[in-house]
């Protein structure tokens, strides 16, 4: 019996509720056929109506020609 005075069982503690860990965002894996990842950043082309309007501008000469002297800024370019 003295062997079981020297042994005693222990409840067992509660884990605390910490709050909802938020799930991780959402990730694409890549397409094992179609290699990895290509053009994250590349530059999307121009659409189609921008050009055709574009052209119309030039053609009555609302805008003046392309000018590779003539510097030019866009949002887009950081």
């Amino acid at each position: 019996m003295q062997e079981d005075e020297d042994y005693t069982i222990k409840p067992q503690k509660k884990k605390k509720n910490k709050g909802c860990k938020p799930s991780p965002p959402p990730q694409r894996k890549p397409d094992p056929d179609n290699g990895p990842w290509v053009g994250i950043h590349k530059k999307a082309p121009p659409l189609p109506i921008y050009e055709e309007a574009l052209r119309i501008l030039r053609e009555e000469n609302l805008i003046p020609p392309d000018d590779p002297d003539l510097v030019t800024w866009s949002p887009s370019d950081h």
